[in-house]
């Protein structure tokens, strides 16, 4: 089952006529509809890290399911390209989340100016495999 999340954007307006993005729920399914069939040469493709995305929505869809909260998920991307994977937000509360399959991929980027205007000097967290969770925007690795 796919299931889609929209862009972040404070005017609804433009929040609809930005591109959806698509997730499955069952990421199992996703690598089988890839074509793999067992673990290995999927760790090594290039398609790893959008299926550890996949695989991390799920799992934020999973514990908002189970412990019952009232989270709104998207994702920010700027026409400049500039992305945060996932934005959740509680009323005016927002957590900034960048899934990266491997932690040494990921280097430290000031918030572009559109983004700091809307989140300010939240920190964006890093989430890796492994469960290596740490910010992002505080200093570079």
């Amino acid at each position: 089952m796919g299931l889609t999340i929209v862009s972040f954007h404070t005017d609804l307006t433009k929040r609809l006529i930005k591109a959806p993005k698509l997730y499955f729920y069952d990421c199992g399914m996703l690598s089988r509809l890839q074509g793999w069939q067992v673990l290995e040469p999927l760790l090594t493709s290039p398609m790893v890290g959008a299926t550890f995305e996949n695989l991390a929505f799920s799992e934020i869809l999973r514990t908002r399911e189970h412990a019952l909260k009232d989270w709104q998920l998207s994702y920010y991307r700027t026409k400049d390209g500039d992305e945060i994977d996932f934005v959740i937000s509680s009323g005016q509360s927002w957590l900034l989340l960048e899934c990266k399959f491997a932690a040494q991929k990921a280097s430290y980027q000031p918030m572009s100016l559109p983004a700091k205007k809307v989140f300010g000097d939240l920190p964006i967290h890093l989430v890796t495999f492994g469960g290596d969770f740490r910010p992002l925007g505080h200093g570079s690795y």
